[in-house]
């Protein structure tokens, strides 16, 4: 893979003009740039922010003044938005940071209702397990202690990693020659939690699957005579579990819309709400066909309860067969990497010295990914500048949430590479 980067064209208009000089993080530009294809604003100073705008729904990264006005650029490089004033746009940010942060509020709401609602249902599923002697009851209060547990797991894998490096540390913790920490790559126990816990679901699903059909099959024998006792107090509780989580999936829905630039953690929750609706369901209608209708149908409680078993193995032996491949390194998806190769060609001041990108992969670790880059220069480069050019690079990848490390190369036309 060879893309060119052509220094004659600018990055922003056709028509504009820039030289970049690096000033401690302050990117001070000097060009031209037309607003509104009308009026013409020489860009004097250009100070890097980074603010997340409801007001727009993306990341404000620059702004530049001029003439008391402040203009906006923002991450697309295609719009402006301008402020009369700097108080103004100083006013706009806080009102912007105080609605976000109210969001924020009513989503973290959602999160521990979610989590916390889960061990008052366990003690009342319980109690309708020992109440009803049903099969698929008991399945539905397994799949709920395994989801605490699985919590509980997830919990203690995410504190452990971050006691690893934290993101763009990596270069200082290597320069640094920094002793203190133990697991470098301890982001890794995220994804060997969840692929520990999912082996251990699938043999908890096995077991009790196992016992369904044992039940199912002296059934057939007339061995056993299943007693489901589901009146009016188990029908009760099953039933407020089911109508809790509606309410619950529908809050961590609502949180999910409130918070589009981050709504993983409450689309998880729904849709773990919304598995458990139909889990709990099943278990429902299987002990109640069972109990009211005896005769034949006393086989639906094992059924049913049989089937949420392969239901709970499957779920989480997919969820298995997902953290290997992210821990063996899959291939980044070519969306993402489109995204990062714009990124490096057009929003980058190192990009000018650019002469082609020969090669650019990116692959799974963990939870989160590794890409590494193999650039041209020109031949006149020093080695001191070509040092800046890997280091601007590579901070401003592994910067990015979700990227582990980037490891860059640098050649130039005159390099030979030799592989046996």
């Amino acid at each position: 893979m060879r893309h060119h980067h052509d220094q004659s064209q600018p990055k922003d208009d056709q028509n504009s003009k820039y030289t970049i000089i690096d000033d401690q993080n302050d990117y001070k530009f000097n060009r031209q740039y037309t607003i509104d294809n009308h009026a013409d604003v020489e860009w004097k100073y250009c100070y890097y922010q980074k603010w997340w705008s409801e007001e727009v729904g993306v990341v404000i990264q620059f702004y530049v003044v001029y003439k008391s006005i402040i203009y906006i650029q923002l991450q697309n490089y295609k719009q402006l938005i301008v402020f009369q004033s700097l108080t103004q746009s100083k006013l706009t940010i806080e009102m912007t940071r105080t609605r976000s942060d109210r969001r924020r509020w009513l989503a973290l709401i959602m999160i521990n209702l979610s989590f916390m609602s889960s061990f008052v249902l366990l003690f009342i599923i319980v109690i309708a397990v020992v109440i009803s002697r049903s099969m698929s009851i008991l399945a539905t209060a397994m799949d709920l202690v395994l989801e605490i547990l699985s919590g509980i797991v997830l919990f203690i894998a995410t504190r452990l990693a971050a006691k690893g490096i934290k993101n763009g540390q990596y270069q200082h913790t290597l320069h640094e020659n920094d002793n203190n920490v133990k697991y470098i790559y301890a982001r890794r126990y995220e994804s060997l939690g969840v692929l520990g816990f999912s082996c251990i679901m699938g043999t908890c699903s096995i077991g009790l699957g196992g016992e369904c059909l044992i039940q199912i099959v002296e059934i057939l024998k007339g061995d056993y005579h299943p007693v489901v006792v589901f009146n009016a107090l188990p029908m009760t509780i099953v039933l407020v579990t089911i109508f809790l989580k509606i309410f619950l999936l529908i809050g961590c829905q609502i949180a999910a819309n409130r918070n589009p630039h981050n709504p993983d953690s409450y689309l998880a929750y729904r849709d773990d709400h919304r598995n458990d609706i139909l889990t709990n369901t099943l278990g429902f209608l299987g002990a109640t066909l069972a109990y009211y209708l005896k005769g034949k149908w006393c086989y639906c409680d094992p059924i049913a309860s049989f089937i949420l078993c392969m239901y709970i193995m499957f779920s989480w032996g997919s969820s298995a067969v997902e953290q290997m491949k992210q821990l063996a390194g899959h291939r980044t998806e070519e969306k993402v990497m489109d995204e990062m190769m714009v990124r490096l060609i057009n929003q980058m001041p190192c990009s000018i010295y650019i002469t082609a990108v020969e090669g650019f992969i990116g692959y799974s670790s963990g939870q989160q990914n590794v890409y590494e880059i193999r650039i041209n220069v020109q031949n006149n480069i020093t080695l001191a500048k070509g040092h800046d050019i890997c280091q601007q690079i590579q901070n401003t990848f592994e910067e990015t949430l979700g990227v582990e490390r980037c490891y860059v190369h640098i050649e130039t036309d005159e390099c030979i590479n030799e592989f046996e």
